[in-house]
C-alpha cells in the first residue's frame, strides 16, 4: 500500500518517495494542444492547483537535472509526441500563496522578497547574458529591495526577456494563487493598491509579451477582467462550469475508487461519496481532494470536516452574517437539503459580494460552498444555476455556523425584546425586531 502525500505539493517529492500519486499529467497535453497562450485556473483551496502547477514546472522546465525520470509511467510518457516537450523551456514559477498581509506595505514588502528569490533562482542564467550597465542595475535593485514600485510591476516581463535571450526558447509562466493578496486588500482595506499592482505585473508579463511561450495561472476566483486583466486578449479562463480541463483538478469517482482500493476500505466509499463528493466542474463528478486524502490516509472509523477545517472561514461567514433575509430564506432551502435558482458570474467584482446577492451566490459556488446540478443560459441573466450544497462536509459548516449564531442571539437584549413585545401583544415591535 503506497502512503497518501498528506499536504505534499511538490511532484517531485512525491514520485521520489513512491507515493501513491493521482495521475494528472493529461493536464500538459492539453495545454500543449490547445496552446491558448494564457490559462487561468480559478478552483477552491486544496484542489489540486498547486501540485499541478508544480507538475508542469518540472515537465517543462530545462535544467542541469534530467527530470524525465518522474514521469516515466505516467499517462503523458505513453505519447511520444508530448515527451519532446520535456524539458526543453526556461520556466519562471512563482508562488503568492504566502503574501497574506493587513496592509499594502507589508504585501509589497512580500511581493518585493518573492520577486528577489525568483531572480536569484535564475541568476547563473542572468550573468552570462552580458547585460548593460542599466539592466544590471535595475537587477541589483530588485535583489536588494530597493527598487521602484514600477520596477516590480515590470520586473516578471523583463525576466522573461532575458531568460528569452538566453536560451533563444520562449518562456513559460507559471503562476499560483494569484489572487492570494487580492483577497487580503479586499479584507483589510487596500483592495486599490494591490489591484493597481498586479494589473500593471501581470498584463506587462502577459499581454503582448513576445518572450512568452504559454502562461498558466491559479486562484481561487476569476477576478473582475476590467479590475485586473484588462486588455488581455489571450487569456482562456478555465470555469468550474466548463468540461474543459474538468477532470485535472480534484478526483473523481473512478481515481477515489482506486484510493480506496489501494487502501482496502472500498467499504467505505458510499460514506466518503455522502461526505465529500458531490462537486461538479463542467459535467464531470468531482470529490474534495483534500479530504479524500486525510480521510484514507489517517483511516479513521468516522468522516471529519477536513476540507472545512484547513483555513478560516471568516470571510464566509462574514458575508453571510451580514446578508439580507431573503438570503437567509434561501440557506433555510439549502440546509434542509433543497435546492435554488440563481443567476451566476464567474467573472468576481470583490466590491459587489456585499452588495449584490447574485455576486455573493457566485462567489459561494466558485469557493467551492455550494455546487450547480444545472446551468441554463438566459439572454437577459446570462447563466441560471440550481444551486446546493455540495456533501455533508459542507453542510455541517453551514449548520454549525448557524446554529453558533442563534447560541449567541440568544441572551442578547434585541431577542428578550423581541419576546417581551410578542408576550405583551406589540405586533408591530414584534415584528420589526
Amino acid at each position: 500500500m503506497k502512503p497518501l502525500p498528506i499536504g505534499v505539493s511538490d511532484f517531485k517529492e512525491i514520485i521520489d518517495r513512491d507515493s501513491y500519486y493521482v495521475d494528472k499529467s493529461l493536464l500538459i497535453r492539453d495545454i500543449v494542444d490547445k496552446r491558448l497562450g494564457v490559462y487561468l485556473f480559478p478552483r477552491p483551496r486544496r484542489f489540486g492547483k498547486t501540485l499541478n502547477l508544480n507538475m508542469l514546472k518540472y515537465f517543462f522546465e530545462k535544467s542541469s537535472e534530467d527530470t524525465s525520470y518522474l514521469f516515466s509511467g505516467l499517462k503523458i510518457w505513453e505519447h511520444e509526441a508530448y515527451r519532446v516537450e520535456q524539458g526543453q523551456y526556461p520556466v519562471i514559477y512563482l508562488t503568492f500563496k504566502d503574501v497574506k498581509n493587513i496592509t499594502w506595505d507589508l504585501t509589497f514588502e512580500s511581493v518585493k522578497l518573492l520577486m528577489r528569490d525568483v531572480y536569484l533562482q535564475h541568476m547563473e542564467q542572468l550573468k552570462r547574458l552580458g547585460l548593460g550597465k542599466s539592466e544590471l542595475g535595475t537587477i541589483d535593485r530588485i535583489i536588494s529591495l530597493v527598487a521602484s514600485q514600477a520596477e516590480y510591476e515590470m520586473c516578471l516581463k523583463k525576466l522573461s526577456e532575458y531568460l528569452y535571450k538566453i536560451n533563444n526558447k520562449k518562456v513559460i509562466i507559471l503562476i499560483d494563487e494569484y489572487d492570494m493578496p487580492i483577497t487580503g486588500g479586499f479584507t483589510y482595506g487596500f483592495y486599490d493598491n494591490i489591484i493597481g499592482f498586479m494589473r500593471n505585473f501581470l498584463s506587462g508579463a502577459l499581454k503582448d509579451n513576445s518572450a512568452l511561450y504559454v502562461a498558466c495561472l491559479t486562484g481561487i476566483l476569476r477576478v473582475a477582467r476590467e479590475s485586473i486583466f484588462s486588455g488581455l486578449n489571450n487569456l482562456y479562463v478555465s470555469s468550474i462550469l466548463e468540461e474543459k480541463f474538468s477532470e485535472h483538478f480534484g478526483f473523481t469517482e473512478e481515481e477515489v475508487t482506486a484510493i480506496a482500493e489501494n487502501h482496502s476500505m472500498a467499504h467505505k466509499l458510499p460514506e466518503v461519496k455522502n461526505w465529500y463528493n458531490g462537486y461538479r466542474f463542467g459535467e464531470t463528478d468531482i470529490y474534495n481532494p483534500w479530504s479524500i486524502v486525510n480521510y484514507f490516509e489517517r483511516n479513521m472509523d468516522y468522516p471529519q470536516p477536513y476540507w472545512i477545517n484547513t483555513s478560516s472561514n471568516d470571510l464566509i461567514e462574514n458575508l453571510l452574517a451580514r446578508s439580507g433575509s431573503s438570503i437567509k430564506k434561501d440557506f433555510e432551502i439549502l440546509i434542509e437539503n433543497g435546492t435554488i435558482e440563481k443567476p451566476i458570474d464567474d467573472n468576481i467584482v470583490y466590491g459587489d459580494i456585499y452588495t449584490s446577492e447574485d455576486a455573493l451566490w457566485s462567489f459561494l459556488l466558485m469557493s467551492g460552498y455550494l455546487k450547480s446540478i444545472d446551468e441554463q443560459f438566459h439572454p437577459e441573466s446570462n447563466i441560471i444555476c440550481t444551486l446546493k450544497i455540495p456533501n455533508l462536509e459542507v453542510m455541517y459548516f453551514y449548520r454549525k455556523t448557524f446554529k453558533n449564531w442563534l447560541g449567541i442571539s440568544t441572551d442578547s437584549d434585541n431577542v428578550k425584546l423581541m419576546l417581551k413585545s410578542l408576550v405583551v401583544g406589540e405586533a408591530s415591535d414584534f415584528e420589526y425586531l
